[in-house]
């Protein structure tokens, strides 16, 4: 009961904090011929696949814990910058 209420309630939190700002300011100031954010959308969205199948194949729970890890970094992560690629594509008068 404990893990399941790390791995939904506090971990998530954790990593709001810590990395979601550092992705951030990082992807602020990459450029790339594919744009800033999209290259880290991209990886976000790779990552997030492979937390899912590591969740779906998992044989034990620390398995899954893990793959539950890598899945939530992912979505964290990915989220942000996915609202941020919409604020730098979206013309200001439709926003």
């Amino acid at each position: 009961m404990t893990l399941l209420n790390i791995l939904i309630g506090a971990m998530p939190a954790l990593i709001a904090l810590t990395l979601g700002p550092m992705i951030g300011a990082w992807s602020d100031r990459a450029r790339s011929r594919f744009g800033r954010r999209i290259p880290f959308v991209f990886g976000t969205a790779v990552v997030t696949a492979i937390g899912m199948l590591g969740m779906a194949f998992s044989k034990g729970l620390i398995g899954l814990a893990v793959s539950w890890t890598i899945f939530e970094m992912a979505t964290i992560v990915g989220n942000p910058l996915f609202l941020a690629l919409i604020n730098d594509t979206v013309p200001r008068h439709l926003l």
